[in-house]
């Protein structure tokens, strides 16, 4: 058992050396974007209604895909993540 809150575990992870994003979901199926540098903030998307199995960016690295357990794969286009 985990002592953190379930928001606070990450539940499924990506890199993107394109955009050097980083995609980390939490057990609600948030999914917070960062650059990978620094670390800072970029962009949060709160779209799937449970958690989130897998994140898989492309390999042009041009979209996202979200594989939720809500029974749903959404997938978001990454110029839209960048600005």
């Amino acid at each position: 058992m985990a002592t953190t809150p379930a928001y606070q575990q990450c539940r499924a992870i990506a890199y993107n050396p394109h955009m050097n994003h980083v995609a980390v979901s939490n057990n609600y199926g948030d999914i917070h974007i960062f650059n990978y540098d620094d670390f800072s903030f970029i962009l949060a998307l709160q779209q799937p209604d449970e958690w989130n199995e897998v994140i898989k960016y492309s390999p042009n690295g041009n979209y996202m895909a979200v594989g939720s357990h809500d029974n749903c794969i959404y997938v978001y286009r990454c110029g839209v993540l960048n600005g």
